[in-house]
């Protein structure tokens, strides 16, 4: 796994910072058990590379997206996320402090499951064709947790230029609890049929 750190600094027209953003990238490893995240905000584009081939959708074929898997998720890779990141809160990397504050162990940060489901969702559709994407943090990440990324397209307006489908995502715990759920809107050359991503 290698983790990658962006620092961006935002100014006004004068040249003033305004804010600072710190993502973090972790590269998906080629043996198929993907580990990868990012804390870039929907709107920025991103531009890693990732050994997973991107397909454009044209008329010949409607979008396949086969459930992708991240895991299991060790405390290592928690660890690992909150440097990347910056975010040192002690409930994520003390076991003791997670512990002795009501929880069973340390967790993930948010952003870690979102990042992973981000960048299946641009290496289901490329992240060209991403147009927005928002999500809402419903439970947990343990350590031990196997995530799966899934996707449906709900919607695809055909009326637009270009055509332009909505998509329903989640990311599940093995128990099959939704941890992220997500929207996403994204440009296609074509329109699909219904079906299940």
């Amino acid at each position: 796994m290698k983790i990658f750190t962006i620092e961006t600094e935002i100014t006004n027209q004068e040249g003033h910072p305004v804010t600072r953003q710190r993502d973090a990238l972790i590269e998906i490893d080629s043996a198929g058990s993907a580990r990868s995240t990012s804390t870039r905000r929907p709107d920025q584009s991103q531009t890693a590379s990732s050994p997973t081939k991107r397909r454009d959708v044209t008329h010949h074929e409607a979008p396949v997206f086969p459930v992708r898997q991240l895991g299991p998720l060790t405390r290592v890779d928690i660890a690992r996320y909150a440097g990347a990141a910056g975010d040192f809160n002690p409930l994520h990397i003390d076991e003791a402090f997670a512990v002795a504050n009501g929880f069973p162990s340390v967790f993930a940060m948010g952003p870690l499951g979102a990042g992973f489901l981000a960048q299946t969702l641009a290496q289901w559709v490329g992240p060209q064709n991403v147009r927005e994407y928002s999500v809402r943090f419903t439970g947990q990440v343990w350590p031990g947790d196997i995530l799966s990324a899934e996707g449906i397209v709900e919607h695809v307006d055909s009326t637009s230029s270009p055509t332009i489908a909505s998509l329903k995502l989640t990311l599940s715990r093995q128990t099959s609890e939704t941890v992220v759920a997500g929207l996403a809107f994204v440009a296609l050359r074509h329109a699909p049929t219904g079906q299940r991503a």
